[in-house]
């Protein structure tokens, strides 16, 4: 029989009240988060609500420090120490793995009710106070190209921070005009550290690495891209920026996700008229004054700054 070890999952699969701020305590902690995640069923590739659904109906233990038992897991030591010995691995290689109870995990994202557990980041962290998603179709028009660009040119110079999921198109467009500016811009992967997708952005990937920017996952590093996936990021980007502007979409597009989970996070959403008009959720949006239309670069730019201003929405929602 293997040697009993008793841990206690940390604070942050709980969510307990005014424990938000924790710093995490020793690696056999962190060990046992990722120990923990990995025993069921990869948690990390799960809607952090549902996780939490099986959190509050009794399947998974509860706890929060070694010293503080209210529920235990059972774990090899050597499977402890092995998972420590990664996670340092991962530090090694330049991944930043902060759990959402860690100093350096972004305060706007944990803000939101549906959190990642744990982010994987390379690159510069920064408070990222101001932050604008500026996303849409991968097969995007030359015109909503040339808008993405100059809407993201020129919030970054203004020093906002611009979000996108680096993908063909317009979020190709918005990153590379905040570098062009000499401005911050964040990459909100599908899948883990170490992959590249779609591979001819490596070259953008490792610019926003080196100028000052930012690359954040919420899944293992390795994980592959998968349909699920990029839903999950669209959420998780959302709950980073402030502002969703969806520059060009078409019905099924996945940014739709992103437009939807703002909502629920009471972050503002801009949409191009195309996309207000030509979609029926786009169309849904606006009806039910859940978002704002907007026609030119200049005019989503300044609604931006102006909604910056303001703080997050108080659009209500059904």
């Amino acid at each position: 029989m293997l040697p009993r070890v008793v841990v206690a999952p940390y604070e942050c699969l709980t969510r307990l009240p005014n424990m938000g701020n924790m710093p995490l305590h020793d690696s056999r902690e962190e060990a046992a988060i990722v120990a923990l995640l990995r025993g069921t069923a990869d948690v990390t590739k799960m809607r952090p609500k549902d996780l939490r659904a099986r959190l509050e109906d009794g399947e998974l233990p509860t706890g929060v420090y070694f010293s503080r038992i209210t529920g235990l897991i059972e774990v090899d030591p050597s499977a402890l120490e092995a998972i420590s010995t990664e996670i340092e691995g991962w530090r090694a290689s330049g991944i930043r793995v902060m759990f959402s109870s860690s100093p350096d995990y972004p305060e706007s994202l944990r803000n939101v009710y549906d959190y990642p557990l744990v982010l994987f980041g390379t690159g510069t962290r920064a408070a990222d106070e101001c932050t604008v998603a500026v996303v849409g179709s991968r097969n995007a028009s030359p015109r909503a190209v040339q808008m993405a660009s100059e809407l993201s040119a020129t919030l970054a110079a203004q020093g906002v921070t611009i979000a996108s999921g680096l993908a063909r198109g317009i979020d190709t467009a918005a990153h590379e005009a905040a570098l062009r500016v000499g401005g911050r811009t964040v990459a909100v992967l599908g899948h883990g550290a170490g992959q590249i997708y779609p591979r001819e952005n490596a070259p953008l990937l490792e610019r926003i690495r080196t100028r000052g920017g930012e690359i954040l996952t919420q899944f293992w590093p390795g994980s592959p891209p998968t349909k699920q996936t990029f839903p999950m990021r669209n959420v998780t980007m959302s709950g980073l920026s402030g502002i969703t502007i969806i520059v060009e979409a078409a019905e099924a597009s996945g940014t739709r996700h992103q437009a939807q989970a703002a909502v629920h996070h009471g972050h503002h959403v801009l949409l191009h008229e195309s996309v207000a008009s030509g979609t029926s959720w786009g169309r849904d949006m606006v009806s039910r004054c859940l978002a704002q239309e907007f026609g030119s670069a200049d005019e989503a730019a300044n609604l931006a700054s102006t909604r910056l201003t303001a703080g997050p929405s108080e659009l209500a929602f059904a």
